[in-house]
């Protein structure tokens, strides 16, 4: 069957399914994470008992703390950090250590080594056994192995017990990257600094609208007051040469914008600008949402036309009156969405479109846990729990009163799919 793992609830019982082996538990499981591996599950039993389980064969959920409220783990699982009555704790190899009390918030290192958490409004990095307190901290990169902040105007980053200036004349931090920093000086220019300093904006006023996207890619745009947009590749800078929308998205490599030229009656024309070339051309008409499929250049829109809603992917029909807030794409690009069967049905039938074709993996859906293309585990209306391989679907159990999703813990290192198998696409409407 599939890989990955996933708990549904019958008559009380917790049946905690791998598509190997099955473990059952009699009590409520909430706040249910899973290490990466999937190898050891960390819940609170009732709402408040913190419990980890080994999955494997013949072993029990074992007890780490009560009148717990949140928790995080590491990568490996071998490590928890919990709130318990506004203290943070460390759970490691059976060992439990106090860090600090009046904690508002906390995260954790992948490897487990550092926790950050918020202290009477100051944010702290416990690390090597003590916290680390540093005024106007900006980001934390490496695991939170690199603390970056501006002191006095200028930049620093601490690492490995040192700090280290890397520029001056600092006002503003906007995004760091391995190859050089996005930053506005005190004269309100925006810079990028990877060594050298490169003058990207001259002028940056609040009349401005900046964001960053992509972490991972040294890419910023901006957008002026005109909704004229600007997109800066490190120090090169590149203009849309005509009028722009203000609804507009940009695919993750930076590379391309889609908007729409005008809007007229909630919808209209959807145009595709190449930021190297300069160059655009009309996508489609009649359009009323879009945007940019993750890892991929692919674009999704929806367009009216006769009162009918019909969904494509760079000019591929997808289907008809899809329930917009359902659609979510996975890390290759495939789409999942939901329907009804008919405009009378209380239920949704699930599909998945691949390939340039839609595939329905099953009728009046209640719930499903999506982990790729070739295994969907899903609940009916009728309470009967399936799994779908990409082609036939075969029946589980019946009479299921619930279903959850094991979670992966979040790390700010993370990209979107290293802790979640689905993205939405149209979140707008959640």
């Amino acid at each position: 069957m599939g890989e990955g793992i996933f708990i549904y609830v019958k008559n009380g019982t917790y049946h905690i399914y791998n598509f190997k082996n099955m473990w059952t538990v009699e009590e409520e499981m909430t706040d249910i994470t899973i290490s990466r591996d999937e190898k050891v599950l960390f819940y609170l039993a009732n709402g408040k008992v913190f419990k980890y389980l080994y999955l494997s064969k013949g072993k029990t959920p074992k007890v780490i703390d009560e009148n717990v409220s949140s928790y995080h783990i590491s990568e490996k699982g071998d490590t928890a950090y919990y709130m318990k009555e506004n203290t943070l704790y460390r759970w490691s190899k059976g060992k439990i250590d106090k860090i600090a009390e009046n904690v508002e918030g906390f995260s954790c290192s992948r490897d487990g080594e550092r926790v950050k958490y918020t202290q009477d409004n100051q944010e702290y990095i416990y690390t090597d056994g003590k916290p680390l307190y540093f005024s106007n901290t900006v980001f934390y990169r490496n695991d939170f192995k690199e603390i970056w902040y501006v002191k006095d105007n200028r930049l620093y980053v601490y690492e490995k017990g040192k700090n280290e200036l890397v520029v001056e004349n600092v006002k503003r931090i906007f995004n760091i990257h391995d190859e050089g920093v996005y930053y506005l000086d005190q004269e309100d220019r925006l810079l990028w600094y990877d060594g050298r300093v490169h003058t990207v904006f001259e002028k940056v006023t609040d009349s401005y609208f900046m964001y960053r996207f992509e972490r991972d890619k040294p890419i910023i745009v901006y957008e002026d007051n005109s909704h004229g947009l600007h997109v800066a590749v490190k120090d090169k800078v590149h203009k849309m040469k005509e009028p722009s929308s203000s609804d507009y998205a940009i695919n993750s490599a930076g590379t391309k914008i889609i908007y729409r030229a005008i809007s007229e009656g909630g919808f209209g024309d959807l145009v595709m600008y190449d930021v190297e070339s300069g160059k655009s051309h009309l996508v489609d008409t009649k359009v009323i949402f879009f945007n940019f499929i993750p890892n991929t250049d692919k674009c999704i829109y929806f367009k009216t036309e006769n009162n009918t809603i019909t969904t494509f992917v760079d000019g591929v029909e997808v289907d008809k009156q899809i329930r917009i807030d359902s659609i979510k794409a996975d890390a290759k690009g495939s789409i999942i969405y939901t329907k009804k069967s008919d405009s009378e049905s209380v239920f949704l039938d699930l599909y998945i479109f691949k390939e340039d074709k839609p595939i329905l993996v099953g009728e009046t859906i209640a719930d499903y846990v999506y982990f790729n293309d070739k295994a969907i585990v899903y609940k009916n209306g009728s309470k009967d729990l399936y799994f779908f391989d990409g082609k036939i679907k075969s029946k589980i159990d019946a009479n299921v009163d619930d279903l959850l999703t094991v979670s992966h813990e979040y790390y700010p290192s993370d990209d979107f799919f290293d802790h979640d198998t689905l993205y939405s696409l149209f979140r707008l409407f959640l």
